[in-house]
């Protein structure tokens, strides 16, 4: 416990000084950056009483209404078959669809995996899983409100319901990537909440925030100042874990 207050103090001595307490590193440091699979866990977030790991869990909070949404989608998914049911459907994965994607098509795939999804069972659809590394690539480049909803949802809920860490996986990768290339304030409170709320002990979401920190460019860094005051120095135990990553990280480039 006098470790966490000492590392929150770290922080909290930063951030009233002015300075930025995720500031990016010199592009030295980032060169020697760990792989995207830290080798070694720090112990404090490998500690079971640390608050943000706790071993064997898995998000627990999943978005109002998600679970009235995909049902919506799926039982009103009979109207949509009877427009395009004219149409080939010619899409046989996420890659083909992303190969060739139109409107139509992106519609008839995403209700056949959800179909799919209520039939083998939430967590075990090859269709969702294809469709995950479709929304991962797509959305990077062309952004849509509804499609990054969809994708939320459908990541979080298998992780809830089945402990499929698949999706949520996918979506960490994602934020990181999306954020870095084209801020959305949004998209990063998302961001935060996810990794606050995701008590899975193998640190991969806390890393790829940490992560987007380190990378954030000058402007990103302006914009999301306010932010990050809110949402993480608000939130003691995920600023002690940001920190424990940046002592590990320090003493990685010492070794």
């Amino acid at each position: 416990q006098q470790h966490q207050q000492h590392q929150n103090q770290t922080y909290a001595s930063k951030h009233h000084s002015g300075q930025d307490p995720f500031a990016p590193h010199t592009s030295q440091q980032l060169q020697a950056q760990p792989h995207s699979k830290f080798q070694q866990i720090p112990p404090l977030l490998r500690h079971h009483s640390h608050p943000y790991y706790l071993p064997n869990q898995a998000i627990t909070t999943v978005p109002t209404a998600t679970t009235t949404t995909l049902a919506t989608a799926i039982d009103a998914t009979s109207t949509t078959t009877a427009i395009v049911s004219n149409v080939e459907d010619d899409v046989k994965d996420g890659h083909d669809l992303l190969q060739n994607y139109l409107y139509h098509k992106y519609t008839k795939f995403l209700v056949r995996a959800l179909e799919e999804r209520k039939r083998v069972g939430v967590g075990k659809s090859p269709l969702v899983s294809s469709l995950y590394q479709f929304w991962f690539a797509r959305l990077q480049h062309k952004f849509n409100r509804n499609m990054y909803q969809t994708f939320f949802e459908i990541a979080v809920e298998d992780n809830t319901l089945s402990g499929s860490r698949e999706g949520i996986e996918f979506l960490y990768k994602f934020l990181r990537a999306s954020l870095s290339a084209t801020y959305r304030d949004k998209v990063f409170r998302d961001f935060i909440q996810l990794v606050s709320e995701d008590t899975v002990d193998d640190s991969y979401g806390l890393e790829q925030l940490w992560l987007f920190l380190r990378e954030r460019s000058d402007e990103t860094q302006k914009r999301s100042q306010a932010t990050i005051d809110r949402r993480i120095m608000s939130r003691p135990h995920l600023a002690a874990a940001l920190n424990e990553l940046d002592r590990f990280h320090a003493m990685s480039l010492e070794m």
